[in-house]
């Protein structure tokens, strides 16, 4: 009698799955956009006023997302998604991948930021700019598909402002500033364009909220 046969990588690694090397593209600013330009953005994760990030409104950024994001929950819920697993020996810094998000339960593209132990990484979600530690069981390949969408999340900070009062910004001016920006539209002025974008931001609904 043979005896049965160890299946190969090959045989059970999905074939659409983003190449070794793949790495997400980053998002631009809109053409035509420039210091000096305003923009509309959505402000997605803040840890600090000098530290937050930003995604752009448009039908080819926050709109795709959230198509994006619908098919990407979709599959990674169903069957056929679990078999996507990320295996242990595909596990490394730097590497693009879909993980959950605990506090929600989705899924949402990420890149592996840091491997904590064999059970534990943390990851940097690309479109919103948070970090998460999670088990490796949430890890799943991501299809090369959805990599096509540039990671929406943008570093930023605010231009010519600084804690009022100490070296560092505090736990109530940070919370301030969440809530003045979070999940509503803003308006941002661009100041400074580097690795991180330098902005001043206006919720143009109220003249008083004034970033």
């Amino acid at each position: 009698m043979k005896a049965p046969t160890t299946p190969t990588k090959e045989s059970i690694i999905p074939s659409d799955i983003a190449g070794e090397c793949a790495q997400f593209l980053l998002q631009s600013l809109p053409n035509g956009k420039h210091v000096g330009s305003y923009i509309e953005v959505f402000v997605s994760h803040v840890s600090l006023p000098s530290a937050f990030y930003v995604q752009l409104r448009g039908i080819d950024t926050s709109e795709a997302l959230k198509s994006l994001m619908t098919n990407i929950c979709a599959f990674y819920s169903s069957s056929k998604g679990k078999s996507y697993l990320m295996p242990q020996e595909f596990i490394a810094i730097g590497r693009p991948c879909v993980a959950v998000y605990p506090s929600d339960g989705f899924w949402y593209r990420a890149q592996i930021s840091g491997i904590k132990d064999k059970n534990t990484v943390e990851v940097f979600y690309v479109d919103f700019g948070n970090k998460s530690s999670i088990s490796t069981s949430l890890l799943r390949l991501i299809k090369q598909d959805f990599m096509t969408l540039p990671a929406q999340a943008i570093a930023a900070q605010l231009s010519d402002c600084v804690p009022a009062t100490a070296k560092y910004w505090t736990l109530a001016a940070t919370k301030r500033f969440r809530e003045l920006t979070m999940e509503k539209p803003i308006i941002a002025d661009v100041k400074g364009i580097d690795d991180t974008l330098s902005l001043l931001m206006c919720d143009t609904r109220d003249r008083k909220s004034v970033v």
